[in-house]
């Protein structure tokens, strides 16, 4: 019979900070379209335009506003370089979060660094939102409850659907009869207050536009009828996460029989409950499944699937061997899918060169286009063009071309329903340059009349 094996923590942490290290280095080329809408948020901020997406027009698309903030103290303090910013944020923010999941449950840690996922994510948010929601569940865990209200406030600028913690802690706070002091929620009142100032002051509204345009999305049904937008997972979706179909059932399997250890009876009545709550927000409201939207699910499910690993000598090196198996397929993986921007860096490249700087570009990937192309950008699904995006919402995908953009970017072979409208609009005309899977429609000169 195998004796109780132990790995020392500082072992499994500086594993933890190779692991990360190594992928996230892999990644760091690699930026998401939202990741970019954020970065050029920060890059106007820091040229001294205000934080915003287009030069002089006060739309707020940003659904993690603390991100954002701290993405522009960072970048300040790299001399303006966004992209590094980002990428050095995410990082961190990970690596913290799996040394707190590895001081939880060994090798639970080790599990979430070795897995591609969270690097397909890093220049977003998902890092630091999963950071803060597993500092909430830690604070609740030791009974640290003056902590609870700053990290319950900072959770939600992180990402609105970070109120799901609130309402759970507060329920089992209020089943308890115990609560934090009165002056433990000042800080938090304060970063609310201050948040909300923000926006009224620079965007004349109190709450992002980014919020009502997903809910749109979702309404749109052209992501999926409901309530198939977030649970019909996608394969470039489900491969990042699971690998397969099938593994993700059998992970879900595990989990549920993990939940079972008395050892996280405590953990449960708060990761339970806020699974729970995301996984009915998602898909009641159908929202669209873009992947790091499943960043909760996948940390804890992995802390939990760790729990099921015994504490024997065989187990725990099975345990590093798979865990070194999972960092080459990473690895791999992430060489495989890293995105390639080539062709709007080279379409961005063109409108640069060939068209004026008061030029108005129409795209579905503002994000993107929006970093490499220094123009007004037109979006036409409507994430920073707020109008465009209660035209989503109705189903409607030609009312956007009214704005009479002089350029847009569509893609030919598999178009998107707003770029349809743009290909069969006689105003347009495609012209003679193709750019990989891009083209670029110009608007025609109207002819000029004779007496």
């Amino acid at each position: 019979m195998n004796a109780e094996f132990r790995i020392d923590y500082r072992l499994r942490a500086l594993v933890i900070f190779a692991t990360v290290l190594l992928l996230a280095y892999l990644n760091r080329k690699s930026h998401l379209d939202d990741a970019l809408i954020y970065a050029r948020y920060v890059r106007n901020a820091l040229q001294g335009h205000g934080l915003v997406f287009n030069i002089g027009e006060p739309v707020n698309a940003l659904t993690s506003m603390l991100e954002t903030w701290l993405v522009v103290a960072v970048a300040w303090l790299f001399h303006g370089n966004v992209l590094l910013a980002q990428w050095s944020l995410g990082t961190l923010c990970l690596l913290a979060a799996c040394w707190i999941a590895e001081g939880i449950v060994p090798f639970a840690g080790i599990l979430i660094a070795a897995h591609a996922y969270y690097y397909f994510c890093l220049s977003m948010e998902t890092s630091l939102y999963i950071l803060l929601l597993v500092l909430c569940l830690v604070a609740y865990l030791r009974g640290k409850l003056n902590w609870l209200p700053l990290l319950g406030s900072l959770v939600v600028l992180s990402r609105f659907e970070g109120g799901a913690m609130v309402l759970v802690l507060g329920w089992q706070l209020w089943k308890q009869r115990r609560s934090p002091s009165i002056l433990s929620f000042l800080p938090a009142v304060l970063v609310v207050v201050c948040y909300l100032t923000f926006n009224l002051h620079n965007y004349h509204v109190l709450l992002p536009n980014s919020t009502t345009a997903k809910l749109g999305q979702g309404m749109s049904s052209n992501w999926g009828p409901w309530p198939l937008a977030f649970l019909a997972i996608p394969k470039s979706v489900y491969e990042p996460i699971f690998g397969s179909r099938m593994s993700g059932p059998i992970m879900f399997l595990l989990i549920w029989y993990a939940a079972k250890d008395r050892r996280l009876q405590t953990a449960n009545s708060i990761v339970l409950p806020l699974l729970i709550f995301l996984a009915a927000f998602y898909v009641l409201f159908n929202i669209p499944n873009y992947y790091w939207y499943y960043a909760p699910f996948v940390y804890f499910g992995y802390l939990y699937a760790a729990r099921l690993i015994p504490e024997t000598r065989t187990a725990r090196i099975t345990a590093v061997v798979l865990s070194a198996c999972m960092v080459a397929a990473s690895a791999h993986e992430i060489l495989k899918l890293q995105k390639d921007a080539t062709d709007y860096i080279a379409t961005s490249e063109w409108i640069n060169r060939n068209t004026p700087p008061g030029a108005v570009i129409a795209t579905t990937e503002t994000g993107t286009m929006g970093w490499f192309c220094n123009r007004y950008i037109i979006d036409m699904v409507g994430l920073t063009t707020p109008k465009n995006a209660t035209y989503t919402a109705h189903r409607d995908y030609s009312s956007w071309i009214a704005e009479d953009p002089d350029y847009i970017l569509v893609h030919p072979d598999i178009p998107f329903p707003w770029e349809k409208v743009a290909l069969k609009s006689p105003r347009y005309e495609e012209l003679p340059y193709h750019f990989g899977n891009v083209m670029l429609l110009r608007r025609k000169v109207p002819a000029v009349q004779t007496k």
